[in-house]
């Protein structure tokens, strides 16, 4: 059940009347519940080579185990992760193999001590010049609020297309 919508401008008076603590709760949820995202770009790190496609500042994978690298904090007001995915461009229609990996830890913590992995997927279709985006929020799962995340993708294989441009990394949550 959503709340009542609220103006959050003035609370209604009395401070200890009814409407005053119904007031209080709206606000409190809409700050809790408000989504937000972040894009991550790839970093110069990989294995591919920088590049533009359109106007899309990307990262071009073409070989087969070139990689593309990501980094990021997992914000401090996050709630609850509601989507993750690497987001691509096929130059052709066709389908490609990849492997995405993750090693997260908090400041102290060993940098590889917790990990997570999709294994070798194969058959994703990729179509020409579609902006597509690989679901990766179930490798994560566990991490904590500011936990620093690594994340490589790895081009494993193409077939009947030639490359791929890695756009960037999608956090979605509350």
């Amino acid at each position: 059940m959503s709340p009542k919508r609220v103006v959050l401008t003035h609370p209604p008076k009395p401070p200890d009347s009814p409407e005053f603590y119904g007031w209080l709760d709206a606000l409190k949820y809409r700050v809790e519940n408000t989504i937000q995202s972040f894009m991550v770009y790839p970093s110069r790190l990989g294995t591919g080579s920088a590049s533009l496609h359109g106007q899309h500042s990307a990262w071009l994978l073409n070989n087969t185990t070139e990689t593309g690298y990501f980094e990021f904090v997992i914000p401090y007001t996050t709630n609850e992760i509601k989507e993750v995915g690497i987001r691509v461009i096929g130059t052709t229609t066709g389908t490609i193999a990849y492997t995405i990996d993750l090693s997260y830890g908090p400041v102290g913590g060993d940098e590889n001590a917790s990990t997570q992995t999709t294994g070798a997927v194969t058959g994703y279709s990729v179509t020409d010049d579609r902006i597509q985006e690989i679901n990766i929020t179930s490798l994560f799962t566990d991490q904590n609020r500011g936990d620093q995340v690594g994340v490589e993708f790895t081009l494993d294989g193409l077939t009947t297309t030639t490359e791929i441009y890695l756009l960037g990394l999608f956090f979605k949550y509350i």
